[in-house]
């Protein structure tokens, strides 16, 4: 589904969402030895977090951009999501083999449009824009994801953020390097 037309006339706020390191641990199995999907109780653990911080931003929606786009489809990505959530799925990020997830998230960012996006992700290049003062990735710690009371308070507070940017219809300055 390509959901280009879906953003382009929105100011509303966009979840670049990854799901190992975020809504359960990294390295929580999740494939077999024959490539099929295994059933894995800790998977998506926390994604109740996610869904309990976002009832509060009715108009956030999704984008997936994380690796299990490559292995899945969108409609399998949709139902991991659970109900909820699934109905805030724009899309999922096109698979781009070049550069870092920051920076391929930034790419898609622009080639869309995108005045208001925040990405909630464990990659180290998240860790590193974040770092370099880009409040917009809010890096999760591989291990505890969103069940880490300060990754909820810095991820709601961005939230809040975009909300008042998007009604106001401003734009996020970043900080110049």
């Amino acid at each position: 589904m390509s959901y280009l037309h879906e953003v382009r006339h929105r100011i509303t706020p966009v979840l670049f969402l990854d799901f190992d390191g975020v809504l359960h641990q990294a390295g929580e199995p999740t494939i077999g030895g024959n490539g099929e999907f295994v059933e894995n109780e800790r998977l998506f653990c926390w994604r109740n977090h996610l869904e309990t911080i976002l009832q509060s931003y009715p108009d956030v929606h999704i984008v997936i951009s994380s690796d299990w786009r490559k292995y899945h489809a969108e409609e399998s990505l949709a139902n991991f999501l659970g109900h909820d959530l699934s109905k805030r799925l724009l899309g999922i990020m096109p698979i781009v083999e070049r550069g870092s997830r920051a920076e391929a998230i930034r790419e898609e960012a622009a080639r869309l449009g995108l005045r208001h996006w925040v990405a909630l992700d464990d990659h180290i290049s998240v860790l590193e824009a974040h770092q370099d003062g880009d409040s917009r990735f809010l890096a999760c710690d591989p291990d505890y994801g969103l069940s880490c009371k300060k990754t909820r308070e810095s991820f709601t507070a961005e939230l809040r953020w975009l909300k008042w940017l998007a009604s106001h219809h401003s734009v996020s300055i970043l900080p110049i390097r």
